[in-house]
């Protein structure tokens, strides 16, 4: 059965190995822009949060998002978001699920719950980006 929780400060290295090692499995690179693992900290401990799929007592998935400190990455300037539109924008950064836990619809259902989540914060813009060869994240 897995198990969806909020992950904290003490998450963070198990979830930069997970980062790493589904990186370092893509097929091609370009697929993904990478953050530095300081910036993905910050994402999860001051500008948002991160969804921890857990299995069996493993890391199974990450799905990060960012609701703070967006500044000129706001994606909602490329919608011409109002100012007060895009306070409530969300970016969703990062979901990866680890290849052995692939096919049982993690990806989706970390969606689903964090979109509730931010729902709840008042965030109503959730907003992303994808290569769009990256078939599994469009």
């Amino acid at each position: 059965m897995t198990k969806f929780t909020i992950a904290n400060e003490k998450d963070i290295p198990n979830i930069l190995e997970l980062v790493a090692e589904v990186y370092d499995e893509l097929p091609n690179k370009t697929w993904f822009s990478r953050d530095t693992d300081e910036n993905l900290a910050a994402y999860i401990i001051e500008e948002g949060f991160a969804l921890k799929a857990e299995s069996d007592g493993l890391l199974a998935g990450i799905f990060i998002a960012r609701t703070h400190n967006l500044g000129n990455e706001n994606l909602g300037q490329e919608l011409y978001l109002s100012e007060e539109e895009l306070n409530h924008v969300a970016h969703m950064e990062v979901a990866m699920v680890r290849k052995e836990w692939r096919g049982h619809r993690l990806q989706y259902q970390m969606m689903q719950k964090a979109e509730t989540i931010l729902q709840e914060q008042k965030f109503y813009h959730l907003l992303g980006t994808a290569h769009p060869d990256n078939i599994p994240s469009v």
